[in-house]
């Protein structure tokens, strides 16, 4: 889990604040390597964004942070289509979100947080486009979006591999090639001759992570199937995991089962209120906005990888 950017930080932000005026801010120097931008966006909800680097250099790799806050508790808004961005010599190698809410009743902030790792794919100007951000209000159904700033960083160029020019008498290096050779077979050899080796125990989070992957494929966007595949993917993982069987248990007992597992708290609610859900959807219509089946995989994929 990981929060907000923090000021003072190694991140550069280029935030849009939420305001009811729309009426753009402008941009003023941060105080690291990149600028900050101010853009406004509806009442109540703000995005900032970060980019850990300015330069990069081939072989390593930058981190790119949209975070989105709001006064009020988690369910205050919905995000119904997930987060697109656009990069321009840049990969994504990693992604990971989280939320998180601070304080209690009038005080309760949340923060939304999308992380990206970027790995460069040509050198020169790496180019983040600005990504919009539709949301709905709850209970209103009020819809809106904010929009980010577009960013860039400076890609260089990839090291030289130095050359190996052998000079001196040829013979030395011969010698020394037919030596590594030989050593290289004798290796092979004795590797061969070693029984194989077991292969490795799957845990329980690992067996639902596989069954998640062919869910993905099943459901295909369908989110009543995938509600329904998700359910046996959850009971399955828990009957194996804490014996608790799903099936023979009313909603009410299965989250309280689920509750008093040896989880972290945040992973025993959201696993508790999936799973009950998912049963539920199984005998009542179900309408999911675009994108809700690849967002719900996604944050189960999270809660998952993070059961030891």
């Amino acid at each position: 889990m990981f929060g907000p950017p923090q000021a003072g930080g190694v991140y550069a932000d280029a935030k849009t604040t939420v305001c009811s005026s729309m009426k753009a801010i402008g941009p003023g120097l941060a105080a690291t390597i990149l600028l900050l931008f101010e853009t406004v966006a509806a009442e109540g909800l703000s995005v900032s964004q970060a980019l850990d680097k300015s330069h990069l250099a081939f072989e390593d790799s930058a981190v790119f942070t949209i975070t989105l806050s709001w006064p009020g508790p988690q369910f205050a808004y919905r995000f119904p289509e997930p987060l697109d961005p656009t990069f321009e010599k840049l990969q994504v190698t990693r992604f990971e979100t989280a939320v998180a809410s601070q304080g209690t009743g009038a005080e309760e902030t949340t923060h939304k947080t999308f992380r990206y790792t970027l790995a460069p794919l040509a050198p020169g100007t790496g180019r983040i486009a600005p990504v919009t951000i539709s949301y709905v209000t709850y209970p209103d159904s009020i819809p809106g979006e904010v929009v980010t700033e577009p960013m860039t960083v400076a890609v260089e160029r990839p090291a030289a591999a130095p050359e190996d020019k052998p000079r001196g008498r040829w013979w030395l290096w011969l010698a020394g090639a037919l030596a590594a050779a030989g050593a290289g077979a004798a290796v092979v050899i004795r590797k061969a001759r070693r029984p194989a080796a077991a292969p490795p125990v799957k845990t329980p989070a690992d067996t639902a992570l596989e069954q998640l992957d062919r869910l993905h494929v099943e459901a295909a966007g369908d989110l009543k199937k995938f509600q329904a595949g998700l359910y046996r993917v959850l009971a399955e993982f828990l009957r194996a995991r804490f014996n608790i069987d799903a099936d023979v248990l009313d909603d009410s007992q299965l989250a309280q089962a689920v509750r008093g597992a040896d989880l972290r708290a945040d992973v025993r609610d959201q696993l508790a209120a999936w799973i009950v859900t998912a049963r539920q959807d199984k005998f009542r219509p179900v309408a999911g906005a675009p994108g809700e089946t690849v967002r719900r995989e996604a944050e189960v994929r999270e809660a998952l990888q993070k059961v030891t």
